[in-house]
């Protein structure tokens, strides 16, 4: 991308928000505020989340889940089928409307819709043990919104669902689901941890993959040695206390070290509560009618971006990790003809090899083009001053901010690993 094609510009000042990186994104222009909890990104920032939802969809398609879209708007019929509709209209967390032809709610989960989807192709166990997800908007009326993307009214999140012939094949989904998600955040460049956690879906058992963060309100007991860690308020939940404590064994909270931590995803086993509620039937191996076993997973996008964000920037910017950055490199010059040359030939170079560049064409500073690339966070800048000569680039590398001289080849090589 030339900066020149696009409505870029950065502020002197940054925004208001409890969270450094967001208070970036707002100098850096790459997120405005428009509502309370209802942002719009410029193209950088946008780039970031649609890569992010990349590595998210790479590691699901390894994994063997088949992607589909689902409406955002929810007739109010499947929601009482459910028997859902009431409880959701009186908790006054999620947007309802009234259309010409009834009642809706906009998105705030889909397991009725995607369980209507399936059970028109379900009849036997043959037809089962599968995972679709989608990912897409999210609404709900938070009653707080907090730090930027990390709770939000409007979301963008990935929402996945197993169907499985019985309870030892929705273990079997949910155990490549819980390990799925794991390799999706270390990707992404975030240590997760999988912690015990209340299951309000209808089954016993779920887990929040959570990374540990001074953004987040979770208060997470861990034990580090041994890996175990579940969230402080199982221990005020006799029934799920239970299943872990027949599972794990008995809970000593003064072996446990307390977290602060902030839920990237959440996965639970569902086992056969909407599939009862919905009449999701098939034929067992026996011959004999059954109902499916579920599983349901989600993760927030935008929340794990900017989790990731937040814990790289600093005062200069944003830091992006190379799996996520909007480009990879960042070519900035004086406007003086040689260099204007230099820099237009450096731009054609790397798109030509498929590596995304961003290139400040502008006619501003090299100074204010370099501040704005560090603001910008993009991984690797490429400075062309006055005394660019032969085949050696001057490259900064926004992480270390060490200062390298490459040729062309040497950093499509540092780019691509």
């Amino acid at each position: 991308m030339k900066l020149s094609n696009s409505p870029f510009k950065t502020s002197k000042t940054r925004g208001t928000d409890e969270f450094r990186s967001v208070e970036i994104m707002f100098q850096s222009g790459q997120l405005k505020r428009h509502s309370a909890g209802v942002y719009g990104f410029g193209p950088l920032m946008l780039r970031a989340m649609n890569n992010t939802a990349s590595i998210i969809r790479k590691h699901l398609d390894k994994c063997g889940c088949v992607e589909v879209s689902l409406p955002l708007l929810q007739a109010k019929p499947l929601w009482v089928e459910s028997g859902r509709f009431e409880a959701y209209k009186k908790a006054d967390t999620t947007f309802y409307a009234k259309g010409r032809d009834g009642e809706y709610f906009f998105s705030p989960t889909a397991e009725e819709f995607m369980l209507d989807i399936i059970r028109n192709h379900v009849s036997s166990y043959r037809d089962l043990n599968f995972n679709v997800y989608q990912i897409g908007h999210k609404f709900r009326d938070e009653i707080r919104v907090r730090g930027g993307l990390t709770r939000g009214k409007e979301f963008l999140m990935k929402d996945g669902y197993s169907y499985s012939e019985s309870k030892e094949e929705m273990e079997k989904a949910y155990a490549v689901m819980r390990q799925c998600y794991l390799d999706i955040f270390t990707e992404m460049g975030l240590k997760a941890v999988a912690v015990q956690a209340i299951n309000n879906f209808g089954g016993k058992v779920s887990e929040e993959i959570v990374a540990f963060s001074d953004m987040g309100v979770d208060k997470i007991l861990y034990n580090e040695k041994t890996g175990f860690a579940i969230n402080s308020e199982v221990l005020d939940d006799p029934t799920t206390r239970a299943i872990i404590e027949e599972k794990y064994g008995k809970i000593n909270p003064a072996t446990l070290v307390e977290k602060t931590a902030l839920e990237l995803g959440h996965i639970f086993q569902l086992e056969q509560a909407y599939s009862k509620t919905m009449n999701l039937k098939f034929t067992d191996r026996t011959g004999k009618p059954d109902f499916c076993w579920m599983g349901t997973y989600g993760i927030g996008v935008g929340r794990a971006m900017n989790v990731v964000l937040e814990q790289n920037c600093d005062n200069d910017g944003l830091v992006f990790p190379l799996s996520i950055a909007p480009y990879k490199i960042g070519i900035v010059n004086l406007n003086d003809a040689p260099q204007t040359k230099t820099a237009g030939k450096l731009y054609d170079f790397f798109t030509n090899k498929n590596i995304e560049v961003i290139w400040d064409d502008r006619d501003l500073s090299l100074g204010i083009k370099i501040k704005d690339m560090l603001l910008c966070g993009i991984p690797y800048i490429v400075i062309i001053g006055k005394n660019q000569n032969g085949d050696k680039l001057e490259v900064e590398v926004r992480k270390t901010r060490e200062k390298k001289s490459l040729t062309k080849g040497e950093l499509v090589r540092e780019v691509t690993g």
